[in-house]
């Protein structure tokens, strides 16, 4: 039976996209969207993973930035 890994690999690539496109400066999430290529529902599962990993912190207005 297979197992359920197989997601793994292209959701650690959705988070390392979305995690290029940010920097210490606030980004909208549209911007995040668009510098990551990614379609709008996996940018939000990765900025909700990298966000969780306390790697970016979400600000007020869907504002993102990367964590000191």
């Amino acid at each position: 039976m297979g197992g359920r890994d197989g997601g793994a690999l292209p959701r650690r690539r959705y988070a390392n996209s979305t995690n290029d496109a940010l920097s210490h400066e606030e980004i909208s999430i549209d911007d995040v969207i668009r510098k990551s290529a990614l379609p709008p529902s996996a940018a939000s599962v990765a900025l909700l993973s990298l966000e969780m990993k306390r790697l970016i912190r979400q600000l007020p207005g869907k504002l993102f930035v990367r964590n000191q």
